[in-house]
């Protein structure tokens, strides 16, 4: 780290011990398709952040954190519904395009 790109208060902040890393889980990444569009969830053990804009904590938040601390059974039962819709999606699509092609 080049002592000329950081600010001499963050040198001292730096320098006191006065920062120190989350030891919790790292944050994880989600995409939620939410009723009126897609959204970016961050959640981790100290953050849970959304690119909706509700403010405080909204469905996206709790359904990305209930993937999260899902069991493996819950866990098998979304990737199964991940699958279909997934599934749905594409059928849609090529029926579109086979519309459009004719």
């Amino acid at each position: 780290m080049s002592s000329s790109i950081v600010s001499p208060k963050a040198l001292r902040i730096l320098a006191e011990g006065r920062v120190s890393p989350d030891a919790g889980a790292p944050p994880q990444l989600f995409h939620v398709e939410g009723d009126h569009g897609r959204y970016a969830v961050v959640i981790g053990a100290t953050v849970q952040m959304c690119s909706c804009p509700a403010r405080g904590l909204c469905s996206h938040i709790a359904a990305a954190t209930a993937w999260a601390t899902a069991s493996e059974g819950q866990r098998a039962l979304m990737v199964e519904a991940l699958g279909e819709r997934r599934a749905r999606d594409a059928r849609a699509a090529d029926e579109l395009f086979a519309r459009l092609a004719s």
